[in-house]
C-alpha cells in the first residue's frame, strides 16, 4: 500500500492489518497517525460540551460602544452622498464621463461578443451547424441589446 492510501485509511479510522504494518514500517505514516490520533484527543466528545467552548469565547460588549467601531461604515456612507451629491448638482467634465461610458460599453460589447463566438464555435463542434447559427443569432442579438442601452446610457 502507498503512503497515500494508509494515511487516507488512517484519517477514515480504519485499523487493518496491513495499515499497522505499513505504520510500524514507515516513519511518516507513523507521525501522521501519531498526529491523528492527538487532534482526536482535540474534538469534543459531546455536543453540550463543544457549546461550553463555544459559550466560554470572550464576546467585547465594549468593541460596539467605541465610535471607531463605526468609522469605515460612517466615511463609505459618506462619500457615497458626496459623490451623489456632486451628481446631482452637475459635474464639470461630463464629455470625458460620457466618453469613459461610452468606452465600457463598446469594450462590454466586444468582450460578449467574443464570448459567443467562442460558444458558437464549440456549439457547431458538438451539436452541428443549426444550433451554432442559432447561437451566432443569439450573439447577434446580445450585441445590439447591448448597443441599445449603450444609446440609452449616453441619452
Amino acid at each position: 500500500m502507498s503512503c497515500e492510501e494508509v494515511q487516507t485509511l488512517l484519517e477514515e479510522g480504519s485499523r487493518q492489518e496491513q495499515v499497522t504494518a505499513h505504520v510500524a514500517r514507515c516513519g511518516v505514516c507513523a507521525a501522521h497517525a501519531a498526529l491523528l490520533e492527538q487532534l482526536r484527543g482535540l474534538a469534543p466528545r459531546e455536543e453540550q460540551q463543544a457549546r461550553g467552548w463555544v459559550s466560554r469565547l470572550p464576546h467585547p460588549g465594549w468593541l460596539w460602544r467605541k465610535p471607531q467601531t463605526y468609522l469605515p461604515l460612517v466615511l463609505g456612507l459618506g462619500s457615497l452622498i458626496a459623490g451623489l451629491s456632486a451628481l446631482g448638482r452637475g459635474l464639470p467634465g461630463r464629455e470625458e464621463l460620457g466618453l469613459l461610458a461610452r468606452a465600457f460599453w463598446e469594450v462590454t460589447g466586444l468582450s460578449v461578443g467574443e464570448a459567443l463566438l467562442a460558444a458558437s464555435r464549440a456549439a457547431a463542434s458538438v451539436w452541428g451547424s443549426g444550433l451554432a447559427i442559432a447561437a451566432a443569432g443569439l450573439g447577434l442579438l446580445g450585441l445590439l441589446l447591448l448597443r441599445w442601452v449603450g444609446v440609452k446610457v449616453r441619452a
